[in-house]
């Protein structure tokens, strides 16, 4: 398994990865730990043939998801969308490989600004999965919220 990365980034500069292994950085592991004890019935409960995951960087923690969906006998498509379109390629590219049959459509963008640019079709479910700041502050939470339950 690759070590969880941070993405640090100050305005104005340019994003800068540092790699963190889960033995080193506790929430990477309580957030894993949690989703794989409830994986399965996210996935059974959803009921989504479509997994869309916004900020998917390495879409490390969405290989769980994406095995509980595929578990369920639902799982068509993976809709990673991400800001760094090169660390969003390698990994769309190594999950297509990984899961033979799946349909991967990655989105390079801003959830804020381009969930137009996510496909529609399907049911899916949508995961934010992680610690960030922005989690934390969904200041523009209600835009958001009418975007994604189109």
């Amino acid at each position: 398994m690759a070590a969880p990365r941070m993405v640090l980034r100050r305005p104005g500069q340019p994003i800068v990865r540092r790699d963190h292994a889960p033995s080193e950085y506790y929430l990477t592991r309580a957030e894993r730990k949690l989703l794989e004890d409830h994986a399965p019935e996210i996935a059974a409960t959803a009921e989504a043939d479509t997994l869309v995951e916004l900020g998917a960087g390495t879409c490390d923690k969405s290989r769980v998801l994406l095995d509980a969906m595929e578990a369920t006998g639902s799982l068509r498509r993976y809709i990673p969308l991400d800001v760094s379109d090169g660390t969003l390629w390698t990994a769309a590219t190594t999950l297509a490989d990984e899961y033979p049959g799946l349909l991967v459509h990655a989105v390079v963008g801003d959830f804020h600004l381009h969930m137009d640019q996510v496909p529609s079709e399907g049911r899916r479910l949508v995961a934010f999965l992680g610690a960030r700041s922005e989690t934390s502050r969904l200041t523009r939470g209600a835009a958001f919220s009418s975007t994604s339950t189109a």
